[in-house]
C-alpha cells in the first residue's frame, strides 16, 4: 500500500503505528481483514466461506493468481505470499480490524 491518508488512516491509533513507525514507512502491501463485514452470525463453515470470499476479493484486487479452490488455510499462504513476493522486503502487514459482536 502506497504511504499516505489512507495508509495512516488504517493504522491511526494502533500500538504499531506508535512502536515501529519505520516499519509502517516503507511501502509493504497491507492485508486489512474487517471481520465486521463478515457472516459471523453462522459461524462455522459460514465464517470459513465468508473469509475466503473477503480474501478472494484482495487477491483479484492486488492481481495475483490463486488457485481459489484451495482449502482456506492454503489460500491465505498463498496469498500472503503472493504479496509479499511484490516487495523487496518479502514482507506483508496483516491488520485485523477487531470484532465488535460476538461470532454466535
Amino acid at each position: 500500500m502506497e504511504n499516505g491518508p489512507k495508509k495512516d488512516a488504517l493504522f491511526k491509533g494502533l500500538w504499531v503505528a506508535e512502536k515501529t513507525p519505520a516499519l509502517l514507512a516503507k511501502e509493504l502491501p497491507v492485508l486489512s481483514l474487517d471481520f465486521s463485514t463478515l457472516n459471523l452470525e453462522e459461524g462455522g463453515q459460514e465464517l470459513k466461506k465468508s473469509l475466503h470470499k473477503a480474501l478472494k476479493k484482495i487477491a483479484v484486487t492486488k492481481n495475483l493468481s490463486v488457485d481459489e479452490d484451495e482449502p482456506l488455510p492454503n489460500f491465505v499462504t498463498s496469498l500472503v505470499s503472493g504479496l509479499a513476493q511484490k516487495t523487496k522486503e518479502n514482507k506483508v502487514i496483516i491488520l485485523i480490524d477487531e470484532v465488535k459482536k460476538p461470532f454466535f
